[in-house]
């Protein structure tokens, strides 16, 4: 990106999509994770205290299922700023190739 002008670069675009992607899928495979030991607590563990940690991962889960819908919002806004980049791409370059 040259100094002053408004650039669109599909490499770092991809590299930035990639890396949003990458973090998401760790959320999910996170709160996967995190759900298998719950279940594991519930079926194997009894009494007070297996009640206290399942409904702390419980309460986990519910806060990163939380954080991986913000982090849908954060991909679908870095995609709409792509999109702006590239029409603001397509009017610069149409103004600099007008006579």
């Amino acid at each position: 990106m040259g100094k002053g002008r408004i650039s669109y670069d599909p490499g770092q675009h991809e590299a930035l999509r990639s890396e949003l992607d990458r973090v998401q899928s760790n959320f999910e495979s996170l709160i996967d994770e995190l759900e298998k030991v719950r279940d594991m607590v519930e079926s194997e563990l009894k009494g007070e205290a297996a009640s206290s940690l399942e409904f702390a991962i419980s309460d986990l889960i519910n806060k990163l299922s939380q954080e991986n819908s913000n982090w849908s919002i954060v991909i679908g806004n870095a995609k709409a700023v792509e999109e702006e980049l590239k029409e603001a791409d397509k009017q610069a370059a149409k103004v600099s190739a007008s006579p």
